[in-house]
């Protein structure tokens, strides 16, 4: 049995040093032929941003429990946010809207 899983990774820069940083990827799938990509995973991470202002966020491996069809395309979206001394907590400007390059499996 095949076991299909994606996973998301992005690594932010020019942040704050030490601060709490909150990142939020969304996994979404658009089905062949689709009009629009739906959300069907949500994972959360935080950490601290390291001297430098920099980290890496990178999710597990998360299982698609619906074997892909041929076409399916599959992302992942990011969003996020750091606390610094101004409060709410500042949102994280993401390049191209946070959204991952669009992969189609190969079932």
């Amino acid at each position: 049995m095949t076991v299909w899983k994606i996973k998301g990774s992005v690594t932010l820069s020019n942040l704050p040093a030490n601060r709490n940083t909150n990142v939020d990827f969304k996994f979404q799938l658009k089905p062949n032929g689709g009009a629009a990509f739906s959300t069907f995973k949500e994972v959360s991470l935080a950490t601290t941003t390291g001297p430098g202002g920099s980290r890496m966020f990178e999710t597990d491996f998360e299982v698609i429990v619906i074997a892909p069809n041929q076409g399916d395309k599959y992302r992942f979206v990011a969003t996020g946010t750091y606390n610094d001394a101004a409060c709410p907590p500042n949102p994280i400007g993401f390049p191209a809207n946070g959204e991952s390059n669009e992969v189609t499996p190969l079932p």
